[in-house]
């Protein structure tokens, strides 16, 4: 049996505001609910009207130091379509119960992306 946990969060890149997001970085915290080694996420840029490049996006187990790269096709920097979603390759990772994983997600656009 495969247990799945879902969360999502939308990702756009508002193009139209300016100068709000000059640390080019957006962090979420995520607590989760399940033991697991492996976890993957899928990134949505739904709203957005032009492509959101990532620079990076990173998970880390909360009070713990090893930082991971969530890469997208074996790539950690890479693009979201307009009006699309992505699903990030897997990840090995081990989480437990209880666990917050801490997000981190860096952009060099200047608007606002609403991941994290």
């Amino acid at each position: 049996m495969t247990t799945v946990i879902s969360w999502q969060q939308t990702v756009s890149n508002f193009t139209n505001i300016y100068n709000l997001n000059q640390a080019h970085q957006q962090v979420v915290q995520i607590k989760q609910g399940l033991t697991t080694n492996k976890v993957r996420f899928s990134i949505a840029n739904d709203f957005g009207n032009e492509a959101l490049i990532i620079e990076r996006l990173t998970v880390q187990i909360f009070g713990q130091d090893l930082v991971t790269v969530v890469p997208i096709a074996g790539n950690a920097h890479f693009g979201i379509p307009a009006h699309q979603r992505v699903w990030s390759d897997w990840v090995t990772l081990a989480i437990h119960a209880g666990d917050w994983l801490t997000l981190r997600l860096e952009s060099q656009a200047d608007s606002p992306q609403s991941l994290m």
